[in-house]
């Protein structure tokens, strides 16, 4: 059932990913709409300005932390299981823990695919080190927080 869970959860964040990057994609059937029949190729301006692909971001990222619920959910539920870190008068479950990184670390990866397939800055290698940055925060700060809970 959980198996089922995430895999529509990844399959919605690929849907997801893909369709920013159809919404930022400036190809060349695309510079042939914007160019028209009069403009010279040196004077063409892309289809999205810069402030418009950072708006892109107001509605990519609030979309991605929703997506990203899941999988915080079940990394907690893998950290103490069904009764709780207390146990619950049943005992502390040990079994999924070491899960739990793995599942945290996909939601910081689907955390930071809009701030790296969205064009809002020029340089590729920008939007990847702040992907990176937020895909590491988000991992590490929740790891010691539900490690905290044991």
């Amino acid at each position: 059932m959980i198996g089922a869970g995430l895999l529509l959860i990844v399959g919605a964040a690929v849907l997801v990913a893909w369709g920013m990057v159809r919404l930022t994609d400036t190809g060349p059937a695309r510079r042939r709409l914007v160019r028209g029949a009069t403009q010279p190729p040196s004077e063409v301006q892309p289809s999205v300005s810069g402030n418009t692909r950072r708006s892109l971001l107001w509605w990519a990222v609030p979309l991605a932390f929703v997506v990203n619920l899941p999988f915080s959910w079940a990394a907690g539920f893998s950290m103490c299981g069904i009764s709780g870190c207390s146990g619950g008068g049943f005992g502390v479950s040990e079994i999924g823990r070491g899960s739990v990184i793995p599942l945290l670390a996909i939601g910081g990866v689907v955390l930071a695919l809009p701030f790296v397939l969205i064009r809002w800055h020029p340089r590729r290698w920008v939007r990847l080190a702040f992907g990176l940055g937020i895909a590491v925060t988000w991992t590490v700060l929740n790891a010691l927080w539900m490690y905290s809970w044991v």
